[in-house]
C-alpha cells in the first residue's frame, strides 16, 4: 500500500522517522546543555538545585531521556528554567532542537 506522506514536505513524516527525529532534538540538546553546564564549571546537582529539578530528571535531560527511559520530551518550563540555571536564553536551546531536527535526513 503506498504511503500518503509527501515526503518533500519535511513537517510530513511518518511516525518512525518522527521518532528518530525526536530522539535527535532530545540529544542535541541534551550535549549542549552538559557542554554549557560543563564550560561554566557547574555540576549536574547545583543545576538541578537551581532550576528545580531532581539531579536524576537533570541527569536523564542531559542524555537525552525522561526519567522513565524514554525519549525526552522536556516541556517548555523545564527547558526555561534550566536556561535560567545555566544563565543562557532561551533560544539558544531551542536552535540547538531545530539543527537537531534539521540534521535527519530520511532514507
Amino acid at each position: 500500500m503506498p504511503s500518503l506522506v509527501r515526503q518533500s514536505d519535511p513537517m510530513n513524516v511518518d511516525e518512525g522517522e518522527h521518532a528518530l527525529r525526536r530522539k535527535r532534538v532530545a540529544s542535541s540538546i541534551g550535549i549542549f546543555i552538559r557542554e554549557t553546564r560543563e564550560e561554566k564549571g557547574l555540576s549536574q546537582d547545583s543545576v538541578a538545585r537551581i532550576s528545580g529539578l531532581s539531579t536524576h530528571a537533570y541527569g536523564c535531560l542531559e542524555r537525552g531521556v525522561s526519567p522513565s527511559g524514554r525519549d525526552a520530551n522536556p516541556t517548555i518550563d523545564t527547558l526555561l528554567r534550566v536556561s535560567e540555571a545555566l544563565e543562557i536564553d532561551l533560544y539558544a536551546i531551542w536552535r540547538i532542537g531545530i539543527r537537531g531536527w534539521q540534521r535527519y535526513s530520511p532514507r
